[in-house]
């Protein structure tokens, strides 16, 4: 937390040092962004589960069926200077695991496993091109996921076949997801459609739409 703190730091001072360039252009800019990332490519797909039932300490292997949603994103940025802008978004993703079946009895047993993420996320972006209608830029986001697990399922622990182990209910961890390049283009002076690029959860690819202020 204390890293997640001095880049939070750097960030800001960053910004606020280019703050004072000349910038004459709207300055709000509120979004919504559609996107995949890993969870999203999830989707009605099927998987392995390692569930320890017996509590041995050797797990047995299920198949399931599991069901992520794309990425939803709520996003506000304030353009202070010409290059740099400051911002926040929250985020919303979803998987749903149904159907556990023994892989080597095809015995199977009753319950589901709902995993939801909230995305709580400062973000500062750097603003390139000259072009008024095209705003392209990069940038960060940094924050903390809010993981929450449900189940009907009467076991505590979970491993998932990427090597994931998940328990159930709610963990709290940290974030920093560099954005290498997205765009914004302004048809007018307020409407803006886009998308950008990430690497890191909650989204790969987000398709954006939003005006400006």
């Amino acid at each position: 937390m204390k890293t997640l703190s001095l880049v939070i730091g750097f960030l800001f001072l960053t910004a606020l040092a280019y703050g004072q360039q000349e910038y004459l252009g709207p300055r709000h800019t509120i979004s919504a962004q559609y996107g995949y990332g890993w969870f999203g490519l999830l989707n009605e797909t099927e998987g392995d589960i390692e569930i320890d039932i017996n509590e041995s300490g050797d797990p047995t292997i299920f198949t399931a069926s599991i069901d992520g949603s794309a990425a939803t994103t709520l996003a506000y940025d304030y353009r202070f200077g010409r290059v740099f802008s400051l911002g926040g978004a929250l985020s919303h993703q979803a998987i749903d695991i149904t159907g556990f079946r023994n892989t080597e009895t095809s015995e199977p047993i009753s319950g589901s496993l709902d995993i939801n993420r909230i995305f709580l996320s400062g973000r500062t972006l750097f603003h390139y091109g000259k072009n008024p209608k095209w705003d392209l830029y990069s940038g960060a986001r940094v924050g903390a996921t809010l993981w929450n697990v449900k189940s009907t399922v009467d076991q505590d622990e979970f491993t998932l076949g990427t090597g994931v182990t998940l328990g159930s209910g709610t963990l709290v961890l940290p974030h920093l997801v560099p954005i290498p390049f997205g765009f914004k283009f302004y048809p007018d002076d307020r409407l803006m459609l886009g998308a950008e690029l990430a690497v890191g959860s909650p989204h790969v690819l987000a398709f954006q739409v939003g005006f400006r202020l």
